[in-house]
């Protein structure tokens, strides 16, 4: 149960940078400024993925960047 719950917010998580990521980029190919709700969507989200990655190597003592790498048990 433990297992499927974080690799959900493991995946929600990796799901909001990469759609963060890609509005920054259609931001920047209209030439529009990115907006402030869009860069700190960003940093949070990045901040909460690098804190979630540290949290996993704690308890399981090795690194898993991305919501695929980890065990299904």
């Amino acid at each position: 149960m433990l297992s499927k719950l974080l690799i959900i917010i493991h995946w929600l998580i990796y799901g909001l940078v990469l759609l963060t990521i890609f509005s920054i980029i259609l931001s920047l190919i209209k030439n529009e400024q990115v907006d402030a709700a869009t860069q700190d969507i960003f940093r949070y989200s990045v901040g909460a993925l690098a804190a979630y990655i540290t949290i996993i190597w704690i308890i399981k003592r090795r690194w898993i960047y991305f919501p695929w790498q980890h065990d299904k048990n």
